[in-house]
């Protein structure tokens, strides 16, 4: 969780209300978002389930690369479809992503919880 969700959350607990404008989930390398040609995020936001932890109940398929992406090693989600804030990145099995190949999140890979004062975002 970044800096920036935390925040927010605890914010909540003190009555300043929060609601993230959408969820999209964007791939990272080496910390920095991917760009190339045909790149850009999916939209989850009615794609996941509702208890914790919370999984992908479909699956995630980003565009075809049609430019080198270079080594995806991790995800993110964002509040917008481009810019926004990030609110929680985790890592991935790192792949590279050259011109015709495309990244799939499988059901129930991506999970996202909360537990005992510990914070995961994990893709499987």
């Amino acid at each position: 969780m970044t800096p920036y969700l935390e925040s927010k959350l605890i914010g909540t607990l003190f009555g300043v209300s929060y609601t993230a404008p959408g969820l999209w989930l964007g791939l990272l390398d080496a910390g920095r978002e991917v760009s190339g040609a045909n790149y850009q995020r999916l939209d989850i936001r009615d794609k996941l389930t509702k208890n914790s932890p919370v999984t992908n109940m479909e699956r995630f398929e980003f565009q075809i690369a049609l430019s080198d992406w270079g080594m995806v090693d991790g995800a993110a989600i964002y509040d917008s479809p481009k810019g926004g804030n990030c609110l929680w990145p985790c890592e991935l099995p790192p792949q590279e992503v050259t011109p015709n190949r495309r990244v799939v999140i499988m059901p129930g890979k991506l999970k996202l919880s909360l537990r005992k004062g510990d914070i995961e975002l994990a893709v499987a």
